[in-house]
């Protein structure tokens, strides 16, 4: 436990159970952080890749990430803050309060230590959101070369792929240039 508790990064001077939420999000992929931060301690985070519908808005996403995971927990802080505006605040405050039999407030503050904390959260929800878009192109890149190694016939999957185009103008004016692919890059 004390080594447990020595890892623990204080977050708040002031103490208190809070969770801070962020959204992050651009036309084909999401990602929500929620950090868990009792007694001032950032104590755990969870990470989400929500699906984004075309109609969809960050506010909708976001509030529909929330409603699913707090409903699902047993116990839910007395204050949850998010870097977004939401649509029907005060429904889901009211539904994560049935759960929870006290008071939930939901909201997006403005200024102070608290705004601070959920910054930090969306930078955190901002790089992840920039690795699990890198891994997922690389794994999609893998998927390719793959089809092209089976396509061909070839042995191995390709590292290096050479193109080449030669060009002229009725036979002047010859251009040539090439092409290299390294590792699917």
């Amino acid at each position: 436990l004390k080594e447990l508790s020595a890892e623990q990064k204080v977050l708040s001077t002031k103490g208190g159970d809070r969770d801070t939420v962020a959204y992050v999000g651009n036309e084909s992929s999401a990602c929500v952080v929620i950090f868990h931060i009792r007694e001032g301690k950032l104590v755990g985070q969870e990470t989400f890749y929500p699906k984004r519908g075309l109609d969809d808005s960050s506010g909708r996403v976001l509030s529909a990430v929330l409603e699913q995971y707090y409903t699902d927990l047993m116990q839910p802080p007395p204050e949850i803050l998010v870097n977004i505006d939401i649509p029907e605040t005060a429904l889901l405050a009211r539904a994560v309060e049935k759960l929870r039999g006290k008071r939930v407030r939901i909201y997006r503050p403005l200024r102070g230590e608290k705004a601070s904390l959920v910054k930090m959260t969306e930078e955190n929800a901002a790089h992840r959101l920039t690795r699990h878009m890198a891994d997922q192109g690389a794994r999609e890149m893998g998927e390719a070369l793959l089809g092209l190694k089976d396509l061909l016939h070839l042995p191995n999957i390709p590292d290096r792929i050479e193109g080449f185009d030669i060009s002229n103008i009725q036979g002047s004016e010859i251009v040539g240039s090439m092409v290299v692919f390294v590792d699917g890059d």
